[in-house]
């Protein structure tokens, strides 16, 4: 498996490194390092000269960072790339070429509590990459990773989302449990899957009435009920038909769990 992390070697981002190294280090896959250098970091101006001495000093920072985690995990098949520009257009482009099964980030705001739990990169990752993206939560204590949480919340909610995720607990042979919202003035209805999806995942399914004002309390609690060690979310911006959960969801949700987030 190929795994694509940012770092802007803050602690943050240390942080979802070395998730990503406990977690997936194990089935020896290939995990690439990607660092963006880009404008924001001197100004809205940025000269040529002063653009070659920020990817100099990105690499040399880069270079460190490699040599302390090779020295922690001997073996592994660790990968680095720096690139220029915003973080979100080079975790873009590059995914496009590198294609990995998982991109990995952690929240990395700077200034006032939303931007500390969330983190203006995180947010702009999470409205435009196609690939799936973890988010790792500042205080994430997770060891392992062997259930996966799906929230959704249409009755008939994109089967391609629903294939991603059972397609990577396949993979990874964890356990799949789906927890179907439903609005509170809706009627519990059958939710009809396609079973050759879920063929060698286990599986589970609750359907849960609830308002948009609760849901991401909502999900955490069946969370914690049980003992997931990955929460899934579709965003709402990637939905098409009405709603329970709004835009902000997966933002609000990152502000109150430290479990890690997919985002699917």
């Amino acid at each position: 498996m190929k795994f694509l992390v940012a770092t802007d070697y803050s602690k943050n981002a240390l942080m979802a490194v070395k998730f990503a190294l406990k977690v997936f280090g194990k089935r020896n896959p290939e995990i690439m390092l990607i660092n963006a250098v880009s404008s924001h970091q001197a100004g809205a101006v940025m000269t040529l000269s002063l653009s070659e001495e920020l990817m100099h000093e990105s690499e040399e920072r880069m270079k460190e960072l490699r040599d302390m985690l090779l020295k922690e995990h001997p073996g592994i098949n660790l990968q680095t790339v720096v690139k220029a520009g915003p973080l979100a257009a080079v975790l873009v482009n590059f995914a496009e070429e590198y294609k990995p099964d998982l991109v990995v980030m952690g929240t990395n705001g700077v200034t006032g509590l939303y931007e500390r739990m969330v983190g203006s990169n995180t947010r702009e990752v999470m409205n435009v990459l196609t690939f799936p993206l973890i988010v790792v939560p500042v205080d994430c204590m997770v060891e392992k990773l062997d259930t996966m949480l799906l929230a959704l919340d249409m009755q008939h909610d994109d089967e391609r989302i629903v294939q991603r995720c059972a397609n990577l607990c396949r993979k990874l042979d964890w356990a799949l449990h789906i927890v179907h919202f439903i609005d509170e003035n809706e009627e519990v209805k059958n939710y009809d899957f396609d079973t050759e999806m879920f063929k060698g995942v286990k599986f589970s399914l609750d359907q849960v009435k609830s308002t948009s004002g609760d849901i991401e309390a909502n999900i955490l609690k069946f969370a914690k009920r049980d003992a997931v060690d990955l929460i899934a979310i579709v965003p709402h911006h990637k939905t098409f038909l009405k709603s329970l959960f709004h835009r902000s969801t997966s933002e609000n949700l990152l502000q109150i769990t430290d479990i890690p987030v997919l985002i699917a």
